[in-house]
């Protein structure tokens, strides 16, 4: 009986300790797929469109505002590569839009109640927002922003 105990305790305690681990706050495989859309600069100028583009700064100040901007304006970056038959671009979009769902769950609340709305951010077209998307992923990468 005492050994099956000690079991329970041991799996119990592994499992605290998995989920406590951080988790790994360098998106590369994300960052991957922003650099192979950038390689298509071509399709990306036939985007017509204007996204609102965080910055590297406003990552740093309100993170999960940020993330939730990068979030939305992702979707209508394949939104509107859908709308315009761009299949180099919008085969990407379930994995990209997942990818960055799941890093703004994981960033604590802004502690900024100050943080601009999405809509206050500068307009760009398609390609100058992913390049502020890399800048902001590589960020996350070199200064080790914990995500949690």
């Amino acid at each position: 009986m005492l050994r099956g105990g000690l079991s329970l305790v041991s799996v119990s305690l592994c499992l605290v300790c998995l989920t406590a681990a951080p988790v790994s706050n360098c998106p590369t495989d994300l960052l991957t797929k922003v650099n192979t859309l950038l390689t298509n600069a071509k399709e990306l100028k036939e985007l017509d469109c204007k996204l609102y583009t965080p910055t590297v700064n406003h990552f740093k100040n309100c993170s999960q505002s940020t993330m939730k901007c990068l979030v939305a304006e992702t979707k209508v970056l394949f939104w509107e590569s859908e709308a315009a038959d761009l299949s180099d671009i919008s085969k990407h979009k379930e994995e990209m839009v997942g990818n960055l769902e799941d890093l703004f769950y994981e960033i604590s609340p802004d502690p900024d109640p100050d943080c601009l709305k999405c809509e206050s951010l500068v307009e760009e077209n398609a390609e100058m927002f992913l390049k502020g998307l890399k800048c902001i992923l590589e960020s996350m990468c070199s200064l080790n922003i914990s995500p949690v």
